[in-house]
């Protein structure tokens, strides 16, 4: 296995870091509290922390091998920086030699997935800024000269657009009121920028998804998100006060609204609780996944969840009784793969639980049908349902989808040898007849008999 440098001591989130002589490096500690002070959950503390010592590690062995060869320069120190997303990317079978002598050491035969690159990068890249800006140096000279920053000029553009967006953006200001350089991304170079992964649930496969989850809470979960567009952590911090079964309506409130919502939870525990801030208590659910909810939350309530904890938060772990919010984010996500894997016939490329909310966003943007005949609602409208502070994060789900236009094209083909003109209105529903002839069949029958595993 891969020597290791570094390591955590006790609890990941205290950020007590030590190295194999003792030595605590209190720098890494800092740099959490700031994520903390920023909002950030602990959840994805946690995964930043892990990321930046593996970072760390792999830094400290690369550093070793290639100073027994040669004279570190700043230009070999950059390829020890970019060597790592091989390492990441392609283990064993990278084609650079350091890295794939590292990942023989720690036998990474698991390369890590495209799709955890950016969240990687983030977390480094956001390191050692906050190293760069707040600490000054790091305890280990030879750490201390790997994190040195690679800066070149700034173009036009991209100085424009970091005024538009008031972002850092990974841009750091050497003046305050004319920005001069910009930082080089230290995952940037291998990230394929032509992978374009489906990040919305496929619409019609909803509905097995939630079939295929293997207890009422899981079943509630899903159909919860996919009825409400709601964020997972919105959905998992939910309490029975949330939820009014007799108008079948669901308010989404912040965990510090009220101080009886974190009753029962250790102040720990409580620190685990996260909110974005959003922008409207309200949630519009959408069919038919509203009933599906509904149906699956009384069973739920009725015949797995623990009414004898002292908290008041819906979903639980099955186990130990307490708010499934503080699980393993990582065993959640394994667990919905699994489920969305036998939904999709296993073409699960791109998809997470937080797919659900695009799909969401997806169908009220785009199909859902209006009075007046058409489909989709007002983006602003979306804005609001979707609990988004900015109309541009909702801008994300207004797409022109391929499945439509072909079906608009074939039957306008076929409709051309018999008429002259073609009408499009007639057109969209034929289509959506259709498509709503395939979510009934998907529609649980009254009479059937559901097994559920408890």
């Amino acid at each position: 296995m891969l020597r290791k440098k570094f390591y955590f001591i006790g609890n990941k989130l205290d950020a007590v870091v030590t190295d194999e002589s003792g030595t605590v490096y209190p720098s890494i500690a800092l740099y959490a509290r700031d994520l903390k002070s920023r909002g950030y959950s602990s959840s994805t503390i946690k995964v930043y922390l892990e990321h930046i010592l593996r970072f760390l590690n792999y830094l400290h062995r690369a550093y070793e091998i290639e100073s027994v060869k040669r004279t570190i320069t700043d230009s070999i120190i950059e390829d020890i920086i970019y060597s790592y997303n091989s390492y990441l990317t392609f283990g064993v079978d990278s084609d650079i030699e350091l890295a794939k002598k590292i990942a023989i050491e720690n036998k990474k035969n698991k390369n890590t997935a495209y799709s955890s690159i950016s969240v990687i990068n983030a977390a480094l890249t956001s390191f050692i800024q906050y190293y760069e800006l707040k600490i000054g140096s790091f305890e280990n000279p030879k750490i201390s000269r790997i994190l040195k920053i690679q800066y070149r000029d700034v173009t036009t553009f991209e100085a424009k657009k970091v005024k538009e967006n008031s972002l850092l953006g990974g841009v750091i200001a050497k003046s305050p009121d004319k920005l001069k350089k910009v930082r080089l991304g230290i995952l940037k170079r291998v990230v394929d920028r032509s992978r374009k992964n489906v990040r919305h649930f496929p619409l019609d496969c909803i509905a097995k998804l939630i079939d295929a989850a293997t207890s009422y809470r899981d079943k509630t979960i899903y159909a919860f998100l996919a009825a409400s567009g709601c964020r997972v952590h919105e959905c998992l911090q939910l309490t029975i006060s949330d939820i009014n079964q007799m108008n079948y309506e669901v308010e989404l409130n912040s965990p510090w609204a009220d101080k009886s919502r974190l009753k029962g939870l250790s102040e720990k525990e409580a620190e685990q609780l996260c909110w974005k801030g959003r922008q409207t208590k309200m949630t519009f659910l959408i069919e038919p996944f509203k009933s599906i909810f509904f149906k699956n939350l009384e069973k739920y309530l009725r015949y797995e969840r623990n009414n004898m904890m002292p908290h008041k938060f819906i979903f639980q772990n099955q186990k130990t009784g307490k708010p499934y919010f503080l699980s393993d984010r990582s065993s959640r996500e394994k667990q919905f793969k699994k489920h969305a894997s036998v939904s999709c016939d296993g073409n699960i490329e791109g998809i997470s639980i937080h797919s659900l909310r695009h799909s969401y966003g997806v169908y009220t943007l785009n199909y859902l049908p209006l009075p007046q005949g058409d489909y989709g609602l007002n983006i602003s409208y979306v804005k609001i349902l979707m609990g988004h502070a900015s109309i541009k994060s909702t801008e994300v789900y207004a797409k022109a989808d391929q499945d439509l236009l072909l079906a608009q094209i074939a039957y306008a083909n076929e409709e051309m040898f018999s008429r002259e003109k073609i009408n499009i209105h007639e057109i969209r529903i034929k289509y959506h007849e259709k498509e709503l002839k395939k979510l009934e069949k998907l529609l649980p029958q009254k009479n059937n008999k559901e097994t559920v595993s408890v």
